[in-house]
């Protein structure tokens, strides 16, 4: 699920806007980032064609709370940096191998976000922290904030500034002030944006990857996607539940298999209902194997799926190494 063309529209104004006025001194980085939030924020929020998303006074409060804890966690790193963080006159001074550095800390905190993000989804750190943040199955640039404090804190937060901080103390001769600025900014900027979203056809609610995150809850663990490329994640549940649910999902061409192995339940029922759920899933043409083809009650569930019209045999036989290999239909 790509970014709709607003989205870009958004951050190259966002970007537009606040570019001239990045702070070269170490001194002057939080009476830019401070306005500068407040700017994006606002501009998502007046944003045309945007989803509105109702909060409570609690949820108010608590995306208050975690504007103070970034707020705080930016001065803590600039108190913490300061000494190591080198003034430059303006863009043309900043040694231009300090620049790689920016991709290497998105590298690095994207590696973080991501195992610590699917970390925050198992059942036992789900259910009393990262559940705050899924809330909201639609999201917007304020949701963005709307998480566990620790949650916040740990995953996004220091989970970002981290690297940056340890390469100013360790990296000898400092890192250029404009070139820490751009990074913090870049993410802040990445953040709030991927939780925008606005009206496509029937109203619907369309924005980036995250947004498929919050819908699916199984996909789209990262901030660039650079680790979910493979969309692998886990159901649990009877299958004879699960994929008619997914079916129902209305996935694109895009997101449906080519290729469908069903090794369930062996019994008739199970058999047949996995094989016309799995081609009801897949895509037109798509491959379905089903296993144990030399058990009864498979051999029969197969038979009826293909009287009925809902697979093609691949193989004149009707096992091949175990296996019903057949074509939907």
């Amino acid at each position: 699920m790509g970014a709709p063309p607003i989205h870009y529209g958004i951050k190259l104004t966002t970007w537009a806007l606040t570019l001239p006025f990045l702070p070269m001194r170490v001194e002057d980085v939080h009476m830019f980032l401070l306005p500068a939030l407040t700017f994006c924020l606002l501009l998502y929020h007046f944003a045309p064609q945007k989803v509105y998303v109702p909060l409570t006074n609690g949820n108010i409060f608590v995306i208050a709370t975690n504007l103070l804890i970034t707020g705080a966690s930016a001065a803590l790193f600039l108190h913490v940096a300061r000494d190591h963080m080198k003034p430059a006159d303006s863009f043309y001074d900043i040694p231009p191998v300090q620049l790689l550095l920016i991709p290497f800390w998105i590298l690095a905190d994207e590696i973080w976000f991501f195992h610590a993000h699917r970390f925050a989804h198992r059942k036992e750190v789900y259910s009393w922290c990262h559940k705050w943040h899924h809330l909201f199955k639609v999201t917007s640039a304020w949701t963005s904030f709307y998480a566990h404090p620790l949650d916040h804190l740990v995953c996004v937060i220091w989970g970002a500034l981290t690297t940056p901080l340890l390469t100013c103390l360790y990296l000898p001769g400092g890192v250029s002030a404009p070139v820490v600025v751009l990074f913090m900014w870049g993410g802040i900027v990445t953040f709030i944006g991927s939780h925008h979203t606005v009206k496509g056809k029937g109203g619907q609610a369309v924005a980036g990857d995250h947004l498929e995150h919050h819908q699916k809850f199984n996909v789209n663990f990262g901030n660039f996607g650079h680790f979910d490329k493979d969309r692998l994640g886990l159901t649990c549940g009877d299958s004879v539940e699960t994929v008619p649910r997914a079916v129902g999902e209305g996935w694109s061409e895009a997101e449906k298999p080519d290729l469908f192995m069903v090794d369930g339940l062996h019994t008739y029922g199970h058999a047949l209902a996995d094989t016309i759920n799995a081609c009801a899933l897949s895509r037109g043409g798509a491959t379905v194997a089903v296993d144990d083809c030399d058990h009864r009650e498979f051999r029969l569930a197969w038979t009826e799926a293909v009287k009925r019209g809902v697979v093609e045999p691949l193989h004149e036989s009707m096992c091949w190494e175990k296996l019903c290999l057949g074509r939907c239909l």
